[in-house]
């Protein structure tokens, strides 16, 4: 899908959805000008047809529901129980490794 500047413009770009430009076309009598018209005339082009590619992108948040506080708090504590298990787990884990390392360095020094 492409987006452009308007038809009428000396200058029509084509920028992608995600608001790449992949064309640009410029009419003869644009060349004549100062550097800083073409400058000017360009970005204008290029604006124009981002603006449309931004317009025309869903709104993220269309059909998103406010969370009620009570479901919010809710959750905090329920992310919070489930952090507190992994600590434990990750904890009952590095035990185990330190006693596994402590029996490897013990045998390392025991040949």
């Amino acid at each position: 899908m492409t987006f452009e500047s308007g038809a009428e413009r000396p200058a029509r770009a084509v920028v992608d959805a995600g608001g790449r430009l992949v064309g640009l076309s410029l009419e003869r009598r644009l060349l004549h000008g100062s550097p800083e018209t073409v400058a000017r005339v360009i970005v204008e082009a290029v604006t124009e047809a981002e603006d449309a590619a931004v317009a025309a992108r869903p709104d993220p948040l269309a059909g998103a529901e406010a969370v009620p506080r009570e479901s919010a708090a809710a959750a905090q504590r329920e992310l919070a129980s489930a952090l507190a298990e992994v600590e434990l787990e990750a904890e009952r884990r590095l035990s185990e490794l330190r006693v596994l390392v402590s029996d490897l360095a013990r045998g390392a020094h025991t040949r």
